[in-house]
């Protein structure tokens, strides 16, 4: 998703007073911005676990 199309859709959220109950725009950021943090975390875990893989001989 782009970036404008990622603004639009929060914008849109947002605004609506419908059902939207429980949603925070902040806590939305909040959240995206940790999970942005946590992608290196979670490629370097993914890397270890294909490094313990191969050397197992697991294709999976």
């Amino acid at each position: 998703m782009k970036r404008t199309e990622l603004i639009n859709t929060l914008e849109i959220l947002k605004n609506d007073k419908g059902e939207q109950k429980g949603f925070s725009f902040r806590r939305t950021i909040k959240t995206l911005h940790e999970a942005k943090q946590l992608e290196q975390v979670l490629e370097f875990w993914g890397a270890i676990q294909n490094k313990g893989a191969e050397e197992n001989g697991d294709g999976n």
